[in-house]
């Protein structure tokens, strides 16, 4: 799954990893676990955000999720432990996420 990230506020979230909240649902409902990967794997190197990473500033990342043969991510839920989110998650269908 590749993501483009945004933060909006003025607090520099460099170093922060906001990947590791994300679940998937597959096209049959069915929880897709991301993978965790160690080190840099092309196609998908996923990063965490970069220095000075506020005001706007973005980047591009991926994360690694396998789906049996047929299936495809339906839905993105961001509930990282140990935030506000947690307890109130946010899910995107994919279609909903338009362009980056």
């Amino acid at each position: 799954v590749r993501v483009r990230i945004a933060n909006p506020g003025d607090v520099d979230l460099a170093g922060v990893d906001p990947l590791t909240g994300l679940a998937f649902t597959d096209s049959t409902g069915q929880s897709a676990a991301p993978v965790v990967l160690v080190g840099t794997h092309e196609p998908c190197d996923q990063r965490a955000a970069p220095a000075g990473f506020r005001d706007g500033a973005g980047y591009e990342s991926c994360r690694v999720t396998f789906l049996p043969e047929g299936r495809t991510v339906a839905e993105v839920t961001y509930a990282e432990p140990g935030t506000p989110y947690a307890k109130a998650p946010v899910t995107w269908a994919v279609g909903d996420l338009g362009e980056p």
